[in-house]
């Protein structure tokens, strides 16, 4: 039970980080409003079929730490990128 709470957790920072990290990519850092949301939904559903395909492939327990640590690293990346790099543009009347 502890395992699955935390692997629970650990799911919802991950989605947390990658929902936050998009939105402000496509709401703040383009000057269109609707091409970055159609291009995030065409990739975010190709993206999503390469994971589940990906997952579907982990066997052992090796396997399942090595992609828990390559979406953690990930994970980490976009919150660093979300912390450090976008800059908040002032939304002019």
């Amino acid at each position: 039970m502890v395992f699955a709470s935390a692997v629970t957790f650990l799911w919802g920072l991950s989605d947390a980080c990658l929902t936050n990290f998009y939105l402000c990519v496509c709401g703040f850092q383009f000057d269109s409003k609707t091409l970055p949301y159609s291009v995030l939904r065409s990739v975010q559903s190709f993206s999503t079929f390469i994971f589940i395909y990906l997952e579907s492939l982990v066997k052992n327990k090796l396997q399942f730490n090595i992609y828990l640590g390559v979406t953690a690293v990930f994970t980490v990346f976009a919150w660093l990128i979300f912390a450090f790099t976008f800059d908040m543009r002032e939304v002019k009347p």
